[in-house]
């Protein structure tokens, strides 16, 4: 998915009452299958930017258009329902449901929101849990697994669809180096089938040149796809 940023601008009111300025004068054209780096310290505003891109949330001035849809331009019901189907989101956690099955904890929402068929959703969950290593966890439930563990089952939920925008936050923070690789892999895999949008510090991903990085507090590269 074609995604394209025009002079997005965020700013949020601090604790004081001072209004602090997150995202400044981004913009960029990203094209479909894109691999985008995130870059910036803590605090830079890395989740807010992802919040924009996802439509969570509007920019206080600027534009957001993925293909020919103006994310700026629709109301939240609309961009809610946009994001249902088009973006999977990785988060540093899991948030997953304690008392659900892990099968159940990723076919769940794609159920509630229509992504398909409760018996397909099942089989391709089954498939994807089994790739990522867990396929003999089905059953348990989260508090049953590692920390390594349940971010692969946030994965699976999260690319259960192949949804065209992928985010990642930090997806790899804390966990094992078997985990953390098994997590990386599955990330980079898309490349070329979605529009990957990633902030990390681990070192898998810096080995992986980036078709655009966006630093926030900085300049955004230009596609070199």
């Amino acid at each position: 998915m074609r995604i394209v940023l025009n002079g997005l601008e965020k700013s949020f009111l601090d604790p004081s009452g001072n209004r602090r300025r997150v995202i400044s004068a981004i913009s960029a054209d990203i094209a479909p299958g894109a691999l985008v780096a995130v870059t910036g310290p803590s605090g830079a505003g890395k989740t807010t930017f992802f919040n924009l891109v996802s439509g969570l949330f509007l920019p206080d001035s600027g534009t957001i258009t993925a293909d020919k849809t103006e994310l700026t331009a629709l109301s939240e019901r609309e961009r809610d329902r946009w994001r249902a189907k088009e973006v999977g989101y990785i988060f540093q956690t899991f948030n997953l449901l304690s008392d659900l099955s892990i099968i159940d904890n990723v076919v769940l929402p794609h159920i509630l929101i229509g992504n398909g068929a409760k018996g397909d959703l099942e089989k391709r969950a089954e498939e994807s849990l089994t790739a990522l290593g867990i396929g003999d966890h089905l059953r348990k439930y989260p508090h049953q697994l590692s920390v390594g563990q349940r971010q692969r089952v946030a994965v699976a939920r999260a690319l259960l669809v192949s949804p065209r925008i992928i985010i990642a936050d930090e997806p790899t923070a804390n966990l094992d180096d078997a985990s953390a690789r098994i997590v990386a892999d599955a990330i980079l895999t898309l490349r070329g089938r979605s529009t990957v949008f990633l902030a990390s510090h681990d070192g898998r991903f810096n080995a992986v040149k980036p078709d655009h990085t966006i630093a926030l507090g900085g300049e955004v590269s230009p596609c070199v796809r």
